[in-house]
């Protein structure tokens, strides 16, 4: 998803303050459309979220090991601080305002998305997508939401691209069958 040259990285190693602010930039949008599919936050929680995201990785770039995957590396810093960010807030308001956004062209069923938006409360929408297996969820998301191509899923995913498509199909006959 990210390409980011050893030389940019470096640089961010080096706290390199405008390095950072085109970390922020790189990554943002990326980072929040995550937050929003993945857990259904509202505007403010995810706000919220990627404000202290970005302290925390200020923070732990010295901690990096240049031996791994930079952006593994980031995308866990953030996995941890959304587990940690739960724990501490136990109530946090679900919003549907980040469906609209959602753009399920290739099923060409458009009707999915406009039952789900109009038929279904987003903890239902919720919990059928946490019911999927990783990968599948993965898949989902990086085809809908980042809007990969299946080549550029499976190089992300170490999946063939006909492994994508499968999992794709069974991903969404399970949630087409569970909400209906």
């Amino acid at each position: 998803m990210f390409d980011f040259e050893d030389s940019f990285i470096e640089r961010l190693l080096s706290q390199n303050e405008d390095a950072f602010a085109d970390f922020y930039e790189l990554t943002v949008q990326v980072f929040y459309r995550y937050l929003m599919w993945r857990y259904f936050l509202s505007e403010g929680d995810a706000q919220d979220l990627l404000s202290d995201f970005y302290l925390k990785c200020w923070k732990w770039l010295d901690k990096y090991n240049p031996d791994y995957s930079f952006e593994t590396y980031i995308w866990s810093i953030l996995k941890n601080h959304c587990k940690d960010f739960f724990k501490k807030k136990k109530s946090i308001q679900l919003t549907d305002n980040h469906i609209d956004s959602v753009a399920f062209v290739d099923w060409g069923e458009n009707e999915l998305l406009d039952q789900l938006q109009s038929d279904y409360d987003l903890a239902a929408i919720q919990a059928c997508m946490e019911s999927l297996d990783e990968v599948s969820y993965d898949v989902i998301y990086k085809r809908y939401i980042e809007e990969l191509s299946y080549e550029e899923i499976g190089d992300d995913l170490w999946l063939s691209q006909d492994a994508v498509r499968q999992r794709l199909s069974r991903a969404l006959k399970k949630i087409k069958h569970t909400l209906w």
